[in-house]
């Protein structure tokens, strides 16, 4: 019975990584790429250089919420895209609730809560896809467009808002033990029909994709980062 509880938990712990591991990882190093960012350009200008990009970048970040708090059917009570509090030091906010005894509505908060991070990846895929260049010979045809510039721009704004707040990590942990008591769920009827759930998950899952989409969003953020350390420095040098 011993062994049998290990293996469950084992199992669990392997789908969790397979599943989530990525997104925490990736999510973790832009979280530290946002603050980097914004602290470059408070160092810079003071809190306008927060609002230059939150005025875009907050607005997607909310609306994230917005999405999937529509999906997973939350009353939403308070929507504000852009609402800059220069004494908090909040940006905007989205309020909303739902039913506790509704497990599809608590499994939501970990993906309203993560809202953030996957609509902004969902938005920077597609202006790669649509408006980047793929070559090398685009690339200096494109900067030669203001039209790449604006998307330059956006991009930035929303890879320097993308990560989850202090209180979006917080409704996230409630969704995510939701998630951890499911899976023990389907391992236990896995277990039962004999069959191997960890490998399943495994083949499925496309974890290649996955990768190669938040590489290309690291590589934004990355960028961005690098581009307000410099105009940092130049204000340094004035």
């Amino acid at each position: 019975m011993q062994e049998f509880i290990l293996q469950l938990f084992i199992s669990t712990g392997l789908e969790l990584l397979i599943l989530f591991g990525i997104f925490f990882v990736f999510g973790f190093v832009l979280s530290k790429l946002e603050q980097w960012t914004l602290a470059n350009y408070y160092r810079s200008v003071g809190w306008k250089g927060i609002l230059w990009t939150a005025w875009i970048g907050t607005s997607v970040h909310e609306i994230g919420h917005v999405f999937f708090a529509e999906i997973f059917g939350h009353q939403i009570t308070r929507v504000a895209l852009f609402s800059p509090n220069k004494m908090t030091g909040e940006l905007g906010e989205v309020d909303h609730a739902y039913n506790p005894q509704s497990i599809y509505q608590t499994l939501g908060n970990f993906f309203i809560g993560a809202a953030p991070l996957l609509f902004g990846i969902f938005i920077l895929i597609a202006i790669g896809y649509f408006g980047a260049p793929h070559n090398f010979q685009e690339f200096k045809q494109a900067m030669h467009s203001w039209f790449f510039w604006v998307l330059m721009y956006i991009s930035f704004c929303i890879s320097s808002h993308l990560a989850p707040s202090r209180q979006d990590l917080k409704s996230m942990w409630i969704g995510f033990a939701q998630i951890i008591v499911l899976l023990i769920f389907f391992n236990l009827v896995a277990a039962f029909f004999r069959y191997d759930l960890v490998q399943a998950i495994y083949r499925l899952y496309p974890l290649g994709n996955i990768f190669k989409l938040l590489a290309y969003v690291l590589g934004v953020s990355v960028t961005h980062c690098l581009v307000s350390w410099m105009i940092s420095r130049l204000f340094r040098l004035r």
